[in-house]
């Protein structure tokens, strides 16, 4: 029964290599389409009493303030029968657009030194979009794609900030 030892680490191998492969949403809007089935990312829809134009203007101000930053970690690595300490960088990039009828807050995370990412788009890979539209002069609806179990406080911190609740920064290491 050797060979069924081999098969199984070929057929590991592949599943491995296979989730290597994956494709990796290349736009916001492939981003929204894949979020909602998704395994790791969701749909979440909320409902505001705010307009929407004071909802622009607070995206902006806490993505400049909160969200273009570099973060740095350190992790214990296994290399040649020792563990050493490896930094790694990632940078999380935001990006808003306002209209005069929606706002599109873009957050993306790309990796840098330390990361050896696959299949990452050239600025980072989709965590969070959120769309934002009246619903009339004094509440929105936002539409908010994002990862189900990274970034909870910056996800929480979204709709604080879309309620006008914009003291502080999330912490972005959870």
């Amino acid at each position: 029964m050797k060979n069924k030892g081999f098969l199984t680490v070929i057929t590991l191998s592949l599943i491995t290599l296979s989730g290597c492969a994956m494709n990796y949403p290349q736009t916001a809007d492939e981003y929204r389409q894949a979020a909602p089935n998704g395994m790791l990312t969701e749909k979440v829809e909320v409902d505001v009493k705010r307009p929407i134009d004071a909802i622009g203007r607070d995206f902006e101000k806490k993505s400049d303030e909160c969200l273009n930053v570099t973060i740095t970690s350190t992790h214990m690595t296994r290399g040649a029968g020792t563990y050493y300490e490896k930094q790694r960088e990632k940078y999380l990039l935001s990006n808003v657009t306002v209209k005069k009828d929606a706002v599109e807050m873009i957050i993306r995370e790309k990796f840098g030194a330390g990361w050896a990412p696959v299949g990452m788009p050239e600025d980072g890979y989709f965590y969070f979009v959120v769309d934002a539209t009246p619903v009339n002069s004094q509440s929105s609806h936002l539409v908010i794609y994002r990862p189900k179990i990274m970034y909870k406080s910056l996800a929480q911190a979204i709709v604080d900030w879309a309620n006008g609740k914009t003291q502080g920064c999330p912490d972005l290491t959870n």
